[in-house]
């Protein structure tokens, strides 16, 4: 019985040792967002000041800029941080912009004229749910 204990104490010093040896690491990355205060119903966006308003789409709004898509994408920076929005993907014909209960698809695109002017499509999705809301 002995030899059984001493092997089976030289077992688990074995064991203990070789877990013991062993290491693991792993990231966490967390980002914090400043608690604000969402409006009940539908969300809005902010239209930039040379925009107008054109006869919505089947699920989004249109706007017509008068300005570059590079001015109509700052106007969109200063302005959606403040109410909660956080860039979520951004190329250079458009924005993805998410808050906790809604996300925000804008689309730039030229428009051909004697001034630089750009159409922006706003589509809003409920985080919650599948529908679409305008702008």
């Amino acid at each position: 019985m002995s030899k059984l204990a001493g092997t089976i104490g030289l077992l688990l010093a074995a064991t203990c040792g070789y877990a013991f040896g062993q290491s693991a690491s792993f990231g966490l990355t967390l980002r914090v967002l400043p608690e604000q205060a969402v409006p009940e119903g539908p969300v809005e966006l902010p239209v930039p000041p040379q925009a107008q308003r054109l006869p919505p789409g089947r699920n989004a709004a249109r706007l017509l800029y008068a300005g570059s898509a590079g001015d109509a994408k700052r106007f969109y920076e200063s302005r959606l941080p403040g109410m909660g929005f956080y860039l979520a993907q951004q190329k250079d014909d458009r924005a993805v912009w998410e808050r906790h209960d809604v996300r925000a698809e804008l689309l730039f695109y030229p428009v051909v004229g004697m001034q630089e002017t750009t159409g922006i499509i706003v589509t809003m999705r409920s985080r919650n749910a599948g529908n679409a809301a305008s702008l």
